[in-house]
């Protein structure tokens, strides 16, 4: 079972993150995190032994990540096409762009919110939790051929639960347009990442980086929510925060001194974005109950990101004493 714990962490960690501490879906529906297994737990470990194997990198995990995201969104959820999603009358009306049917505020914000909450955090922290099998494959053929069978029947059921709730359906050339996105995505994902360019500078403290991508995400967070100046003006900052925040944090992770403690605190200033959010989302659909969950959640969140704080500290203290 050893050899399959970092696998198993991954699939339930994913969903815990992108469902529950994101305050998507209240702790009251926790039995629903199987299915969430299937798909955003699954998808991640996919997404990971794909990079792994082929030699991708983290650039490669991010192209499957928002390969991932079109898919969910796109194709299953259909939330970038459907103008009443999750009931909200208004949902594609901010940015709507006819010639599109769609909103690309909300394509952005919805497949990059699956790509780094759903796949690119989890995944780092589970590596920080197994730094000695960072570069190996965790699953055999048989291992990579359940999850993927478990993927299926997890995205089939995600579809039929979201028609029979929304009762929408895209138009065909939505369709092929994600189809066609999602496959350049993969392919890019799929190519073996260059070797980066070495850095003379030092890396920033680790505080720095956690910090640093507690504001980034807190960020764009915030900017979905922003609907009074032209919607143009929201869609170019959304894209230059993302576009900042890959170079600056690529050109931090090539720096001498980069570390265990850096790789941690990156997906945990991220986790700590939704400590707020969820609660915010939770108070804004109406129930106080929901609400106290939700800040117990955090609570138990923040507690589990400083224990695991600890522990990399810990790791790195052992390490820096070995001869």
């Amino acid at each position: 079972m050893r050899r399959f714990a970092p696998a198993v962490v991954l699939s339930v960690l994913a969903p815990v993150i992108a469902e529950y501490v994101s305050g998507d879906i209240a702790l009251d529906a926790f039995p629903a995190l199987l299915g969430f297994v299937c798909l955003n737990g699954c998808w991640a470990v996919l997404a990971r032994e794909l990079v792994v194997r082929r030699g991708g990198g983290w650039p490669g995990l991010v192209f499957l990540a928002l390969a991932i995201g079109v898919v969910e969104e796109g194709l299953l959820d259909q939330s970038l096409f459907n103008p009443h999603f999750a009931g909200s009358p208004q949902w594609l009306a901010y940015g709507f762009v006819p010639a599109l049917g769609t909103s690309p505020i909300v394509v952005v914000f919805m497949v990059v919110l699956d790509a780094v909450w759903s796949v690119l955090v989890p995944v780092a922290l589970t590596e920080t939790l197994f730094p000695h099998r960072r570069a190996k494959p965790w699953l055999g053929r048989t291992g990579l051929l359940l999850v993927g069978i478990a993927f299926l029947l997890g995205a089939a059921a995600t579809w039929m639960i979201n028609y029979r709730i929304a009762g929408f359906r895209a138009s065909p050339g939505q369709l092929e347009a994600a189809v066609v996105t999602a496959i350049v995505l993969v392919a890019l994902g799929a190519r073996p990442s260059p070797e980066p360019l070495p850095s003379e500078r030092l890396a920033p403290s680790a505080f720095t980086v956690g910090v640093t991508a507690f504001l980034a995400s807190s960020a764009f967070q915030v900017l979905k929510l922003i609907t009074d100046p032209p919607a143009w003006i929201v869609l170019l900052g959304m894209l230059a925060l993302l576009a900042g925040s890959l170079v600056l944090f690529s050109r931090w992770a090539r720096r001498p001194g980069w570390g265990e403690r850096h790789r941690f605190a990156l997906p945990a200033g991220a986790v700590v974005t939704y400590c707020w959010f969820g609660p915010m989302l939770m108070l804004y659909k109406g129930n106080m109950g929901h609400v106290a969950e939700q800040l117990v959640l955090v609570a138990v969140t923040l507690l589990t990101m400083g224990a695991l704080a600890s522990r990399v500290r810990h790791g790195c203290q052992l390490s820096d004493t070995r001869p």
